[in-house]
């Protein structure tokens, strides 16, 4: 039996105790595995650049919450700072609302990241409506990848979940050409009425693999809003189709479950491709940090610590 201080260890940050994750996410849904001796407890950043967005997605928790952050960049880098001497992170992602509504200070980011560590798996979200200017990012050759939020192959019916016009598939094809390979990354959230079948999904992998991108993930819907709850769809028997490989299943206790797949595409292209289910259930351990607001939480959500 694992003692709770060996699934849970305490860090001091800015002066409070955070009890973090020093698990794996196992492979078995009721086994846990603890970090090994050689790696140690690290989570993911979230900096939240503002809460605006000119989407209107119904089932995003910014549809009906317009708001920029008054963004404290000395702030910022004072916090970033003691989170990388502390050792604390693996990952960071940028996001927002859309991050590229605030693309100055997008830039101005990455440069303190990169000041202080190039160690870090960096990813930014975003709606793509600006498109072109993932050509203009600092340190583009350093970002693992771009998260595209696209929830149609189709255009206009992506269009219309936006509620604003969007990238096309010819517009994606061409920046895909013109930034690092492999940058682009697709994410769909699993919406009825829109990608709600296995045939869909598929569909929606061959647009990814026309346009380059070669890793896609769909999303199930958390139940945030009304809109979530009616319209929240579960695909369970993805990974027994037989042009879908599943490589992997992983747990999160209560939290979540991600699964992993390969896709190998009509012009024999490979996708990597995972589903995931945030469960609603938030866990009383730490697996992420958000910066939000000029202030560092302990989850999105959750208790302030600076």
């Amino acid at each position: 039996m694992l003692k709770n201080e060996e699934l849970f260890p305490e860090i001091e940050l800015f002066g409070k105790k955070i009890k973090l994750k020093g698990f794996y996410c196992p492979t078995e849904e009721r086994k846990i595995c603890k970090f090994d001796c050689k790696d140690k407890a690290q989570v993911g950043l979230y900096i939240n650049v503002n809460n605006i967005c000119n989407a209107d997605c119904k089932f995003c928790n910014i549809h009906n919450f317009q708001s920029a952050n008054l963004f404290d960049l000395t702030k910022f880098e004072k916090v970033f700072k003691e989170l990388v001497e502390k050792d604390v992170l693996n990952r960071i992602a940028i996001t927002g609302g859309e991050p590229f509504l605030s693309f100055e200070l997008v830039n101005q980011i990455l440069d303190i990241i990169y000041k202080y560590t190039d160690s870090l798996i960096v990813t930014i979200n975003t709606n793509a409506t600006q498109i072109n200017k993932i050509k203009e990012l600092n340190h583009l050759d350093k970002i693992l990848g771009v998260n595209i939020s696209r929830h149609h192959y189709d255009d206009k019916l992506n269009d219309e979940i936006f509620s604003c016009k969007t990238a096309t598939k010819e517009e994606l094809i061409k920046i895909s050409k013109a930034v690092p390979k492999n940058i682009l990354r697709l994410k769909c959230n699993l919406v009825k009425g829109y990608i709600d079948n296995i045939e869909k999904m598929k569909k929606y992998l061959e647009f990814a693999s026309d346009i380059g991108a070669y890793t896609v993930g769909f999303v199930i819907l958390r139940e945030e809003n009304e809109f979530c709850v009616n319209n929240k769809v579960e695909i369970k028997d993805f990974g027994k189709d037989k042009d879908i490989l599943h490589i992997s299943s992983n747990y999160d206790k209560n939290y979540c479950q991600c699964n992993n797949y390969v896709y190998r595409s009509k012009d024999m292209k490979f996708i990597e491709v995972f589903d995931r289910y945030i469960k609603k259930k938030n866990e009383d351990y730490c697996f992420q940090l958000v910066y939000n607001n000029n202030e560092l939480l302990d989850g999105f959500g959750k208790e302030k610590i600076i």
